[in-house]
């Protein structure tokens, strides 16, 4: 094992000693800091005894009372294998005004002055592996699915960040699970229709039904060894940060080599930042659970959007009083919220077929609901794409400016 450690120390410090891009070593909260504001970590508890983190940049001369009086809350939620770090380690600031945005979402909301970003990090996730009882090399830690996210990781950062701001209602933007997990807490928690507005979505992890990419069939085939062994998921081990960043996404050849994997999983693109793939591998992937993988795998064959299916008809007889897992009932929730759904046409995870149907199957219910395809747009584009400002981001903030504060009672704000 110590020989194996010193070999692949060898890439890395070759890789660290040939780093060109500034952003590309950096933590989560040096990388905040590099680009002018600071990070506040808040850790919270969920029903079920995990400790979550819930980041939140802000300027420097940050003012508690002004602050959350001039700036509406906005939750943004990531997807599988992925956090915050996501959400700001794109392109640099130098194209974001305060009408439009650059290709770094984070940054270009906080630089819109109207907004309160707030990112919620899952349970198991890098900044997320807390609990009150259980260490995460306990599998009693990992025997979670996104359905435990959906019901106790998302009411946790509402009420909290609506406790913290003051405002009643926040703006909700949804990567991929962070996206299909809102509608699955929507479906069994619809009073919280009142507190999302408006709802907007990238890639939204409801309908996977066909998907194409390559690793598709191996998940199908593990689900029955993954549902009996919880643990984290071996390709979201924090060992492949390193292997990924130094020795196999190097620029060069090895970038080129890079992106045709992440196209090979995620789908076709002209758009990948190649220029920046060493920067983000250093954060990918972020950690998920064994119950996670097996549930997405699952709802991709099935094409049922459904409870996590625990392997055995007594137990899901015992959790939910049928031995089938039951789909979640999205027909429950009211047709209050605004939404915008944003889709790839080469998205190989979200088939741009199954994000049409559920818009359809959104009006059908009575729901106001925005499409837009993006072309030759594959499911990491939105977060590594070059112009992810002009192609997605304004066209969020553009949704937010009309529907995130229809009812707002200023007087409420004033403390």
């Amino acid at each position: 094992m110590k020989i194996f450690n010193i070999f692949l120390m060898i890439p890395i410090v070759n890789g660290f000693l040939h780093s060109t891009d500034p952003d590309e070593n950096l933590s989560i909260k040096e990388l905040i800091l590099s680009h002018g504001y600071d990070l506040q970590e808040h850790r919270i508890v969920t029903h079920d005894g995990y400790v979550l983190m819930l980041h939140r940049a802000v300027p420097f001369d940050y003012d508690r009372t002004t602050y959350n009086i001039f700036r509406k809350p906005v939750i943004i939620f990531h997807g599988v294998i992925t956090d915050t770090a996501y959400f700001y380690f794109n392109s640099p600031l130098e194209n974001t005004t305060h009408t439009s945005c650059s290709d770094n979402f984070g940054f270009c909301l906080l630089k819109q002055g109207r907004y309160d970003l707030w990112i919620p990090n899952a349970r198991g996730n890098r900044y997320s592996r807390g609990h009150l009882r259980y260490s995460d090399h306990d599998s009693r830690y990992w025997s979670f699915s996104w359905d435990h996210i959906a019901m106790g990781d998302i009411p946790a950062f509402i009420d909290y960040i609506r406790q913290e701001t003051n405002h009643k209602t926040v703006g909700y933007i949804g990567y991929s699970q962070g996206a299909g997990t809102l509608f699955a807490f929507l479906s069994m928690r619809p009073e919280y229709t009142n507190v999302i507005q408006p709802f907007i979505c990238w890639a939204p992890g409801v309908i996977l039904k066909g998907a194409k990419t390559i690793i598709a069939k191996p998940l199908v085939a593990s689900i029955p060894w993954l549902t009996k062994n919880p643990g984290q998921f071996l390709l979201s081990n924090e060992l492949i940060n390193p292997l990924l960043q130094y020795f196999g996404c190097r620029p060069g050849l090895r970038s080129i080599m890079c992106n045709l994997v992440f196209q090979a999983i995620f789908g076709p693109s002209q758009s990948l930042n190649s220029t920046r793939i060493a920067t983000y591998s250093h954060y990918v992937p972020s950690s998920i659970s064994n119950w996670q993988a097996a549930h997405y795998a699952d709802i991709g064959s099935s094409g049922r959007f459904s409870r996590f299916d625990y392997g055995h008809p007594m137990t899901n007889l015992a959790v939910y009083g049928q031995p089938i897992p039951p789909t979640w009932p999205i027909h429950r929730i009211p047709t209050k919220m605004k939404i915008l759904i944003i889709y790839g046409a080469t998205d190989w995870f979200i088939d741009k077929t199954n994000a049409q149907k559920l818009i359809r199957m959104l009006r059908n219910l009575g729901h106001y609901v925005q499409g837009a395809m993006i072309s030759n747009w594959n499911h990491v584009d939105f977060l590594m794409g070059y112009q992810t400002g002009k192609l997605v981001f304004d066209r969020t903030v553009k949704f937010l400016d009309l529907y995130a504060w229809d009812d707002i009672d200023w007087t409420q704000l004033i403390p």
